[in-house]
């Protein structure tokens, strides 16, 4: 009876996964192509519901529906940028690198300011904020 609840768990689980893995891929390619750097998975890939990975000093988590964007303070803040921009036009589809710089841009002079700003643009929502855990900002891109 336990192995079957264990199964059904998995199946459960499982378009979570496939959407989590094939978000970070997404960003990945793009971060290849936009950046010519690699997104690197962590350890052996991504576990359960979740994948994380970085491309140097900037770490990238990709759970579900979303992908959120960590900077280091090691991180440069044009490549935190250019890659939160690739995570927005990435998960996005039909924006354009100009636009999704634009929103992007306009999401972090916001939250300097108010420590937060968020933006739908169907089907994503950009969201910036300021990290509990070193009070640097990192956006998370929700595709609805």
């Amino acid at each position: 009876m336990r192995a079957i609840a264990i199964f059904a768990m998995l199946l459960i689980a499982q378009p979570a996964f496939a959407g989590a893995r094939e978000n970070f891929e997404k960003v990945s390619r793009e971060v290849r192509v936009e950046m010519g750097q690699e997104l690197k998975l962590d350890g052996d890939g991504c576990f359960a519901e979740l994948c994380e990975g970085s491309v140097g000093p900037i770490r990238v988590m990709a759970a579900g529906n979303l992908i959120t964007v960590t900077p280091t303070l090691a991180a440069s803040p044009d490549a935190y940028l250019g890659t939160c921009v690739i995570a927005l036009a990435a998960l996005h589809g039909e924006m354009s690198y100009e636009y999704a710089f634009q929103i992007a841009r306009r999401g972090f002079e916001r939250a300097a300011v108010m420590n937060k700003s968020r933006e739908t643009f169907e089907p994503v929502t950009f969201d910036v904020h300021t990290a509990p855990q070193d009070q640097l900002l990192e956006c998370t891109v929700i595709r609805n």
